[in-house]
C-alpha cells in the first residue's frame, strides 16, 4: 500500500513501482517514515535488491562512525530546549511545504534567527563538549 493499490495506481515493472497515469513516485520508499521500506516494493529510484544491500551495509562494521555510540547526557531543562528548537524546525518546514513564500532568503534569515534566540548555539556548545570528551577517553 505504500504506493497506491496495485494494479490501479502502479504496476510492476522489472522489479519497480511504476504509477500510472504519468504520476511520479515520491521517495517515500527510501526516505520517509511512512510504511516499511524494506518490505515495500522499490521505487523507480531504488535497487530491486534493497534488503540485500541494506543488511551487507548494517554487516559492514567499517560503516559505523566513531560516536555512532554517543548518547549526550540531557536534563529536563536541555529537553525543553531540544523541544522548542524542534518545534521551530517542525514550523518551517510546515511553512514551506503548505504557504507560498515570497522571499525566501529572508524566510530563512527569519528562521535562522528563531533557531538562534531559542539557544541552539549553546545547546549544539554543551552537547560538542560531551562528544569531545567521550572521543578523550
Amino acid at each position: 500500500m505504500i504506493y497506491g493499490v496495485p494494479d490501479k495506481d502502479y504496476t510492476l515493472e522489472n522489479g519497480h513501482a511504476i504509477y500510472k497515469f504519468n504520476q511520479v513516485i515520491s521517495s517515500v520508499g527510501s526516505f520517509s517514515p511512512v510504511g516499511n521500506n524494506l518490505i515495500a516494493y522499490p521505487n523507480e529510484y531504488e535497487v530491486t535488491d534493497k534488503v540485500l544491500v541494506s543488511e551487507k551495509l548494517l554487516e559492514d562494521e567499517s560503516l559505523l562512525l566513531p560516536c555512532s555510540n554517543f548518547v549526550p547526557d540531557v536534563d529536563d531543562t536541555t529537553w525543553e530546549q531540544i523541544s522548542g528548537i524542534a518545534a521551530i524546525c517542525h514550523e518551517a518546514v510546515f511553512t514551506a511545504e503548505s504557504e507560498e513564500i515570497s522571499d525566501l532568503n529572508t524566510f530563512l534569515k527569519e528562521q535562522n534567527q528563531k533557531l538562534y534566540d531559542a539557544g541552539i548555539e549553546s545547546l549544539l556548545s554543551g552537547i560538542q563538549s560531551q562528544l569531545d570528551a567521550q572521543k578523550e577517553d
